[in-house]
């Protein structure tokens, strides 16, 4: 995968840096800017919302065979303890770089916010990079800034970020479990295969993302077996050298299925 470094070299680059305060930044094919979600539940709420033109997306913190995922730096902000971003559940995507993992038309990055003095409002301070792309990837490049009060309802703004939050995988949704997960040969002989098991309901209508093992890829789930609340599904994994080197390690994966997602920690046996 392409890092920033690499695209500016190879590609026509348009990159803009402004500072605005919750204003919309245009940039190459995309906008972004920095919302404020208020206050839920006794916790900040901040959104990194970027509107894409038709055509256009950009990715996923795994970006797929292609691309590179976003990068956040708030270490500009003041009073910030911590700002952890969240990633709505992606989808599989296509282009003549081949197989990516992210969004299209437009994404809200939820992010928690945590004041090293709760009783202080937080500026936050965004150095965002990230890329859009169509037939080629543009670069873009936005510093955002947007001053978050001590305490705040949620306003129309905030009912965005909150939906965007609904979106993001969660631990458990629906009852939708992964049961197993195991390496294999592929069975025409060529490289390897992950076979996931998943139960529960929308089991067999399912994508599969996987983190973990940056040495390979693990590419578009094909469904081995289905019933109306269990299916296994056969991974490709583009780029596996050292087979044992996963076995026995941990993966993250996220189940999208239907309108719900879950992110699981599975064993590759």
């Amino acid at each position: 995968m392409a890092g920033f470094g690499e695209f500016s070299r190879r590609l026509c680059a348009v990159a803009v840096t402004v500072l605005l305060g919750g204003a919309w930044v245009t940039l190459e094919a995309a906008r972004v800017r920095l919302v404020d979600g208020g206050m839920t539940q006794g916790h900040r709420l901040a959104g990194v919302q970027i509107e894409l033109d038709p055509g256009w997306k950009t990715y996923w913190r795994v970006p797929g065979e292609s691309g590179v995922p976003p990068v956040f730096d708030w270490s500009g902000s003041d009073n910030l303890k911590r700002a952890e971003v969240l990633y709505p559940a992606p989808a599989r995507l296509h282009d003549q770089g081949g197989e990516a993992i992210g969004y299209k038309e437009e994404v809200i990055f939820p992010v928690e916010v945590e004041a090293n003095d709760p009783a202080r409002p937080v500026s936050l301070k965004l150095d965002l990079h990230f890329a859009v792309c169509q037939a080629i990837c543009v670069p873009a490049e936005a510093t955002l800034a947007l001053a978050l009060p001590a305490a705040r309802e949620p306003d129309a703004d905030g009912a965005l970020v909150r939906a965007a939050l609904a979106k993001v995988p969660a631990a458990a949704a629906g009852g939708l479990a992964v049961s197993d997960a195991r390496l294999r040969p592929a069975p025409a002989g060529d490289g390897y295969e992950l076979v996931v098991r998943l139960d529960g309901p929308g089991a067999s209508e399912a994508d599969i993302f996987v983190e973990g093992f940056q040495d390979a890829y693990f590419g578009k789930p094909r469904p081995l077996d289905a019933a109306s609340r269990s299916a296994s599904y056969r991974l490709p994994v583009v780029g596996l050298k050292q087979p044992d080197g996963i076995i026995g390690k941990p993966l993250m994966l996220t189940v999208v299925a239907r309108d719900s997602s879950v992110v699981r920690s599975v064993i590759v046996h």
